[in-house]
């Protein structure tokens, strides 16, 4: 049951640290059980095999897509059993209990994660020497002015980015033990605030803040190419450039390559390089909200505790970065979690580097009316049941015909998989999916 998408056209802004999304409409493509001119993969070219399908790019969302990848390759399509046995993982007939759920039964894999643009860069210079194929991309940033054109970035989750401090430690700065009634403790900070500690450079010290220690602000930054730093960045009023970090506030010899003794850039939402330069007294750190909730649990998040490593997640502009604010939009600092693909241009079909656009096993997973965003109509078998993951514990469906509400039940293992990462799946959409998709 195949529906044609209208995609808004992206038109970026950020308005009180929120990153809003406004768009007009054009057609576009997808569909799961399209062979079109696949691969050949087979010993036979009369035989139809499996696809591989490589995604690169976001840390951020990394976890999640290798969940979703993993429920999609488990799930059922062409009979590939029989007797004698083929040994080149060829269909040797129709799915008897299912539609079309990964009907060639395509494999999707993740690439290390590198980054958004990372994996955007490898997305728009497909078929080029000295880069990765990527088939398409991960990312937790929206579409930038620098990225090539013809790419489709489909949203399927939001997340939020707040700051982390270390208030565990005695003598952590942002906290401490010790807050008195003229030395409040710090919970929130507001947009302002946190611009004068990343970009405005006046905000060094955080007694500036009201932080019950008179000790230095060390403002680390996620490593460039990084989704949740471009977020954060324009949450802030900055348009970073690719292959660029949120650096000028950041002192000379502290601004190395991420990981470097002493650097306070670091890869993205770990705080491995904090602990491993002592700074826990000293640092904030911009943390994706999801990927904290699932690394230390939603007691360390404010006003509950702190985790198990002194740190913290807290307040901005008062709002509490909770799973729930993240759901209704109300805290300042949200954003879309993307698969980007290729579609190419309507000027020029080999947009994306040297290839024309994403074939349909790649759109099949990924695309706007691909297996991730596809409705509760198309995850039915051959009886209109909802199908059912033959290898789940328990058995449940990919999208549950009962779902009501503005976000999907729990009781189905897409939503499932977005919400056990720590994210929120996107509510369902008038054209009866459960994506937005945007274009360059």
């Amino acid at each position: 049951m195949r529906r044609i998408a209208k995609i808004p056209v992206l038109t970026a802004f950020v308005a009180l640290g929120l990153v809003m999304l406004v768009g007009t409409a054009y057609a576009g493509t997808g569909g799961n059980g399209d062979a079109g001119s696949r691969p050949n993969n087979c010993e036979s070219n009369t035989k139809v095999c499996p696809s591989f399908v490589y995604a690169s790019g976001s840390d951020t969302t990394y976890t999640m897509v290798t969940q979703l990848a993993d429920l999609y390759n488990q799930s059922n399509g062409c009979l590939v059993i029989a007797s004698p046995q083929p040994k080149d993982l060829s269909c040797v007939g129709a799915p008897i209990t299912t539609n079309d759920e990964d009907y060639y039964h395509d494999v999707v894999t993740n690439a290390y994660p590198i980054g958004s643009g990372g994996g955007i860069g490898q997305l728009c210079s497909h078929g080029l020497s000295n880069v990765f194929n990527a088939d398409f991309a991960r990312s937790s940033r929206v579409p930038i002015s620098s990225d090539c054109t013809g790419l489709h970035f489909v949203a399927y989750a939001r997340d939020g980015i707040a700051w982390e401090c270390f208030p565990g430690d005695s003598g952590a700065g942002c906290l401490g033990k010790t807050g008195t009634a003229t030395k409040p403790k710090v919970h929130s900070l507001t947009i302002a605030q946190l611009k004068n500690i990343y970009v405005n450079c006046t905000y060094t010290q955080w007694s500036q803040v009201k932080g019950t220690k008179n000790v230095g602000i060390d403002m680390y930054v996620p490593q460039a190419n990084s989704g949740t730093g471009v977020t954060w960045a324009a949450a802030l009023g900055v348009n970073l450039a690719p292959g660029q970090a949120l650096t000028q506030c950041i002192p000379n010899g502290h601004a190395g390559n991420p990981g470097a003794p002493g650097s306070w850039v670091s890869f993205e939402n770990t705080n491995a390089y904090i602990h491993n330069n002592g700074d826990e007294v000293n640092a904030i750190f911009p943390f994706s909200i999801g990927v904290y909730n699932t690394t230390y649990g939603p007691n360390a998040i404010y006003n509950k505790g702190v985790a198990s490593d002194d740190s913290q997640l807290e307040q901005i502009n008062g709002i509490v970065p909770s799973i729930a604010n993240v759901a209704n939009q109300s805290f300042p600092v949200t954003r879309l979690l993307f698969n980007v693909y290729c579609s190419g241009d309507p000027t020029n079909s080999n947009m994306c580097g040297t290839d024309p656009a994403s074939p349909a096993w790649v759109t099949d997973f990924a695309g706007e009316n691909g297996w991730v965003c596809e409705g509760e109509n198309d995850h039915l078998d051959l009886n209109g049941n909802p199908d059912i993951n033959p290898w789940g514990n328990p058995a449940l469906p990919y999208r549950d015909t009962t779902s009501t509400g503005h976000v999907p039940d729990n009781n189905s293992l897409i939503p499932l998989a977005i919400s056990n990462s720590g994210f929120v799946p996107l509510e369902k959409q008038a054209d009866g999916t459960y994506c937005q998709s945007f274009s360059t």
